[in-house]
Formats: C-alpha cells, sequence, structure tokens
C-alpha cells in the first residue's frame, strides 16, 4: 500500500510539473501516468487473483 500511495504522489508531481511547465515534460508526465495506472491495475489484479 505504501508503495502504491508513493507511486500516485509520484505520477501527480510529474502531472503537475508537466502542467506548469508546458512542454516535453508535460508530455513525460502524461506517459508516465498512463503508465502508471496500467502498473497499478496490474498490481491489483494480481492481488485480486
Amino acid at each position: 500500500m505504501i508503495a502504491i500511495y508513493f507511486i500516485c504522489n509520484t505520477v501527480m508531481y510529474h502531472v503537475i510539473t508537466g502542467f506548469l511547465s508546458l512542454g516535453s515534460n508535460f508530455i513525460q508526465g502524461m506517459i508516465g501516468g498512463i503508465v502508471a495506472l496500467i502498473v497499478i491495475r496490474q498490481l491489483k489484479k494480481h492481488h485480486i487473483g
């Protein structure tokens, strides 16, 4: 749970800094967020399954 919380905080940080800077950093933040969401969903599937 702590790891997931840490990942979410890191993703939010990248997305927010991406919005503030706008540009390649924003794109990287969006990609990072999408990847993190996929990873979290996979982790949930494994835990539930």
